[in-house]
């Protein structure tokens, strides 16, 4: 690749045009079908086909006037029709590159090329879209630039004799990710799917059994029978979106694959959406190790990474590793880390069980009590929560441990999921002690390391005796300041 072969404005791929009408053809039939079963047929009729002339105008116009190009030293980006917007991100904050590829855009060859940087909160520049084999060059021509060092565009394009592979998944262990992973926004869009077949159907059994529910079923079932229909069409909806998830979660992790590229780690994976993204090691500031009851079970665990300058809540791709083995955990976060790392073993103070019930009751159980005197039916109700509210307080509890040493901290939390995390000392910015008045109360304090990452909860060591944390508190300030300027 010859360095002047990005040092020039450069338009995305001709092919993105016609992508792009393809891709949006069907939510534009979908709204001319709902305006024609409306009594203002022409109306809406006419609103349809002029916004379907401004998106495919847009789509004309985006193509001619979005350009890119890149230098050993930074990536431009230029957009906008009337308002030109000229973005230029330097190569050394550049933390991943990051080409996806849906079935339709693997139909067309083309890619999505996202560039996210160190101190942003999320994508700073988009490429939407280029040729596949452009989306490997791009990549491999920032990194190469960034690290002083070539990075062949083969290897990132998948050359099974030149990848150093840290670990892969088989088919089975696919399947288990998809069985494992649940989310609870698969269960709302099984709520929206039902929506739409009710509006988009008015005259089908969904209305015939809606309207028999609403003035004949309750009026002459039994409330135990009512209940049980309730709860029948909840698990319903429950494995309907679980079978959801499943698949998702199956063409999402399909053939993944980590590969050690140079001082990166490169993610791939994907069925009809394929996904390759490029991590580099020296911008990851923690790592959890995530497991539960049933990954347990089958001997698992889950692996997440946190990089500099994305929060929490824009960490899409922080799941490095859905599903690896336990006893290879040690070596793949030696890859990430540098080095390896045991099981936090200090525990808590013992007063921090009490300091959450009584936080707890005050909140959650109280309430509950006041309602069982007023309302005889919610006392068996409050009691079961009560007691399940102070079991879960306990175990949580006893799962909280941490350690401190001269490398890194480790911290432990979790009630059903465990989580352990772990945070290189070289990579902690601050050190905060802090003790409110209800900790005050049972003597304790909490201590919360931060990074150039946004951890949360993930990095508070809570609770400690008061003595203990300020002792805490001025060790690791100790040990990470002779880190920052060994």
């Amino acid at each position: 690749m010859s360095e002047q072969h990005f040092e020039v404005d450069r338009k995305l791929h001709p092919l993105t045009i016609g992508y792009r009408i393809i891709a949006n053809l069907p939510s534009l039939a979908f709204s001319y079908y709902i305006a024609t079963r409306s009594s203002e047929e022409w109306f809406f009729f006419l609103i349809n086909f002029a916004l379907g002339l401004l998106v495919f105008y847009a789509f004309f116009v985006s193509y001619f006037f979005i350009t890119y190009r890149i230098t050993p030293t930074e990536f431009y980006l230029a957009t906008g029709i009337f308002s030109r917007q000229r973005r230029s991100i330097p190569i050394e904050r550049i933390q991943n590159v990051a080409i996806t590829q849906s079935f339709l855009q693997r139909l067309f060859r083309i890619a999505k090329v996202t560039i996210e940087t160190a101190g942003g909160t999320g994508t700073e520049g988009s490429l939407e879209f280029v040729s596949l084999k452009n989306a490997n060059e791009i990549r491999s021509y920032i990194l190469s630039h960034k690290y002083g060092e070539q990075t062949e565009s083969k290897v990132l394009e998948g050359d099974e004799n030149a990848e150093d592979v840290l670990h892969s998944l088989s088919t089975k262990e696919t399947w288990l990710v998809a069985c494992f992973q649940f989310s609870p926004i698969f269960f709302v869009f099984v709520f929206i799917a039902f929506q739409y077949l009710y509006t988009l159907f008015p005259d089908s059994v969904i209305t015939i059994t809606k309207d028999q529910i609403e003035q004949n079923f309750i009026k002459q079932t039994s409330p135990f029978l009512v209940a049980l229909a309730i709860a029948g069409v909840f698990f319903a909806s429950i494995i309907a979106s679980w079978l959801l998830g499943l698949l998702l979660n199956f063409n999402k992790y399909f053939h993944f694959k980590a590969v050690k590229v140079n001082k990166t780690v490169v993610i791939q994976s994907g069925l009809f959406v394929r996904f390759n993204t490029t991590i580099p090691l020296r911008r990851i500031q923690a790592v959890s190790i995530s497991t539960n009851p049933l990954l347990k079970l089958f001997g698992y665990s889950t692996i997440h990474i946190y990089t500099a300058g994305i929060r929490e809540a824009q960490q899409l791709s922080s799941t490095i590793i859905p599903l690896i083995r336990n006893e290879n955990v040690k070596e793949f976060t030696d890859v990430l880390l540098g080095f390896q790392s045991e099981k936090p073993k200090e525990k808590v103070a013992s007063s921090t069980f009490y300091r959450y019930v009584s936080q707890g009751s005050t909140l959650i159980i109280t309430p509950s009590i006041l309602l069982s005197i007023f309302l005889s039916q919610w006392f068996l109700l409050g009691a079961i929560f009560g007691v399940l509210f102070i079991g879960i307080m306990f175990v949580s509890v006893k799962k909280r441990k941490f350690d401190v040493n001269e490398t890194y901290i480790a911290i432990q939390r979790g009630f059903y999921s465990t989580i352990v995390t772990i945070i290189p000392l070289r990579k902690v910015q601050t050190v905060e002690y802090r003790q409110s008045i209800f900790l005050k109360f049972w003597h304790i304090a909490v201590i919360t390391v931060d990074t150039a990452s946004f951890l949360g909860s993930k990095s508070t060591i809570s609770c400690l005796g008061n003595v203990d944390a300020l002792e805490l508190t001025e060790r690791i300030t100790t040990l990470f300041s002779h880190k920052k300027f060994a």
